[in-house]
């Protein structure tokens, strides 16, 4: 049966009256737009009901109403198209009496369409868990008004299929957040574990992850403010919280983030953690100020980390020559910044000392080369 697509309503009212009867005998299946519904007249649109399953499938997934047409919905739900009754069943407007009678269809994919719909009620998700139909317990894990206690059920489910989609819903960053709070709760400690690693599980269920019985969970969740931390997308505000909890990798990291704002940055310069202050001299945004702060810190790590840096201004490379630690002198000699100062001011390339003969004796004083 060849389908027929009208281009506007009107269109289709023209079409209908000059081949009524073929329409009738079934010799056209003609096939409307959702927006016409509301222009056509209701008798026409009771024959399209009657003889083109295309009009029907489009009727059946956009009314609105059950009483709409004179109770259409429940007749279509009926209908011997398996098609038609799948667009009822995925209608969000669909009366729950209907769907509830659509969980009983004969066809896997009208059952697929109901475990789809988002209107549909929670009792009946339930029913539709025990669906021999492992495409449909999987369809159902993603439907938004699935309830924690069905989460558990299908993490456990005898089919490995379902068990790893969701799984694979935990990691998705695609994943809604109310789905991510009911698998954040959820019993298998591993699907726990990925909710804490989806780099889009907000800091609300981290917080709550971060009490989580299960060290694997605790662990990773460490690891996602470590990421969050390191994120250059991460908000200032967000990388404040970060900086004030009890975690030196995780101000470090935020020492190190050229995202982080000047004043934070300025904060953790009394950090207690000289690691946290060695992050800093690795960040490009931190002020010459605060470098030289750094630059005089009490802690040799610190100032050797200042000394091997390439940026770190001539002056204060300068400053620690003076330095009477070995190890920041060491750290000196292997920065490209500071031997090329000392080739071009005539400077031993080993401690720095002026070379009195020139280079007669090549880069290094007559105490470092004997």
């Amino acid at each position: 049966m060849p389908i027929i697509q009208p281009t506007s309503a009107s269109d289709c009212v023209a079409f209908i009256a000059n081949n009524r009867a073929d329409i009738e005998n079934g010799t056209y299946d003609i096939k409307i737009k959702p927006e016409w519904i509301q222009q056509l007249p209701q008798e026409l649109l009771m024959l399209l009901l009657k003889r083109c399953d295309s009009s029907k499938i489009v009727i059946a997934n956009v009314i609105q109403s059950s009483e709409q047409l004179g109770g259409v919905l429940a007749r279509l739900a009926e209908d011997d198209t398996a098609k038609v009754r799948e667009a009822v069943a995925s209608n969000v407007h669909t009366p729950a009496e209907i769907l509830i009678q659509l969980a009983e269809d004969i066809s896997e994919d009208v059952r697929l369409a109901l475990a789809k719909n988002p209107s549909i009620p929670v009792t009946l998700l339930d029913q539709l868990s025990q669906d021999k139909d492992f495409r449909i317990r999987i369809t159902i894990a993603h439907n938004p008004n699935i309830s924690i206690s069905l989460l558990n059920r299908l993490s456990c489910d005898r089919a490995d299929t379902v068990r790893n989609e969701i799984s694979k819903i935990a990691q998705d960053p695609r994943t809604s957040l109310p789905i991510l709070e009911k698998l954040a709760k959820n019993c298998q400690s591993i699907i726990r574990e990925e909710v804490a690693r989806n780099s889009s599980t907000p800091r609300v269920i981290l917080d709550t992850l971060e009490r989580d019985e299960n060290t694997q969970v605790r662990h990773s969740v460490n690891k996602a403010w470590l990421r969050i931390a390191q994120d250059r997308k991460t908000p200032p505000e967000e990388l404040e919280k970060l900086a004030k909890l009890p975690n030196t990798l995780l101000r470090a990291a935020v020492a190190k983030n050229p995202k982080s704002p000047v004043p934070l940055l300025e904060k953790l310069l009394s950090d207690p953690s000289s690691e946290v202050r060695v992050a800093l001299t690795k960040n490009p945004t931190l002020p010459k100020a605060s470098l030289l702060k750094l630059a005089q810190d009490e802690a040799v790590a610190v100032r050797c980390a200042i000394a091997e840096n390439q940026e770190t201004p001539e002056e204060i490379l300068a400053m620690l020559c003076q330095d009477k630690a070995p190890s920041v002198l060491l750290s000196l000699t292997s920065n490209m910044s500071e031997q090329n100062r000392r080739k071009n001011n005539n400077l031993c390339a080993n401690c720095g000392a002026k070379l009195k003969l020139g280079r007669l004796l090549g880069d290094k004083c007559f105490s470092c080369r004997f």
